[in-house]
């Protein structure tokens, strides 16, 4: 059972945009949070988050809400309803496992944490196979997630519709020491209408990276990723004026 229900329970609702803000505009939310506190000192509090389509996206715990400080499992959902990742906090700190998954249910990376230092961790492809490599040395590695969140917030510029615009485009951007996406750009631009610069706003929305290691210690990667624009039902058109 998610929540005990010995005192009079307390539920908030917000909404957030799809830079995690809150908002009064609940059209334009892309997901609700519903926090459901069950005593006075709100020791024992629960928060479910929502897409809009009325799928979980996060079930958490807290014993201290007003500070944030998580205690207990937290685990977070994919919008087609999939679990993503399985976390389990001891007072704001990870401890013990931690699971994250591929969009077909299979296990992606399988951690374990004493005292928020992460001990170990193992590495897996969609279909299963063990790819774990040396945690002393290694390259980026995105969430498993990412092309998740791209799917999600990928929007197509009305000028390339109406111009028949579709393609390919090449982003590079850095992986930050600390996981984070930065200096954030297209290596040509080639099709216009706005792709380009649509391609570099969903990148920049992308969640912590694992970052890259060398001899134990994390250092600046540079990373690339193709984002596909396509038009369904529509032939590309040769187009001699690109801008």
């Amino acid at each position: 059972m998610l929540f005990r229900t010995a005192y009079a329970q307390h539920t908030e609702i917000r909404y957030y945009d799809i830079y995690h803000k809150e908002t009064s505009d609940t059209a334009s939310a892309v997901y609700r949070k519903k926090t459901v506190c069950h005593s006075p000192s709100n020791d024992n509090t629960g928060t479910l988050s929502y897409f809009t389509n009325d799928t979980l996206t996060t079930i958490a715990h807290s014993n201290d809400l007003e500070r944030k400080i998580w205690h207990g499992k937290v685990t977070r959902y994919r919008r087609a309803g999939t679990i993503l990742e399985v976390l389990n906090y001891e007072n704001d700190k990870k401890e013990g496992a931690s699971l994250q998954y591929f969009a077909n249910g299979v296990l992606a990376v399988q951690g374990f944490y004493v005292n928020d230092s992460l001990m170990s961790e193992r590495f897996y492809t969609p279909e299963g196979r063990d790819t774990t490599e040396n945690l002393h040395t290694r390259k980026a590695t995105p969430p498993p997630d990412y092309k998740d969140v791209i799917a999600q917030h990928l929007q197509y510029p009305q000028k390339a519709k109406s111009r028949n615009r579709q393609g390919r485009v090449m982003v590079s951007f850095v992986v930050e020491k600390d996981g984070t996406v930065s200096n954030v750009k297209v290596e040509e631009y080639k099709l216009g209408a706005g792709l380009e610069e649509e391609a570099i706003r969903v990148v920049s929305l992308l969640p912590h990276f694992k970052p890259a290691l060398l001899d134990g210690s994390p250092v600046r990667y540079r990373f690339r990723i193709p984002i596909d624009f396509k038009l369904e039902g529509h032939k590309k058109k040769a187009n001699k004026n690109r801008h």
